[in-house]
């Protein structure tokens, strides 16, 4: 049977004094930068959700007025 082994070479590794890579730093930097850039497009998210709302209640008044059209020989 053949045996696969991956290898990474990925350059010398430098472990602070706790164990942890230094490409940890930058995952958290990089985190960060990613939660502010998601609070920054939320307003946007929320007057997409405002424009949907309306448009629910406007859907909704329609089908009303139709049925009440129907139900009045109207429509």
């Amino acid at each position: 049977m053949d045996q696969v082994v991956l290898t990474f070479a990925a350059g010398p590794r430098i472990f602070s004094l706790n164990g942890m890579s230094e490409n940890y730093r930058f995952y958290l930097e990089k985190m960060a930068q990613r939660r502010q850039s998601r609070q920054a497009d939320r307003p946007l998210r929320a007057h997409l959700e405002e424009i949907l709302g309306v448009v629910r209640e406007c859907e909704a008044r329609w089908a009303l007025e139709d049925r009440i059209d129907r139900r009045l020989g109207l429509g």
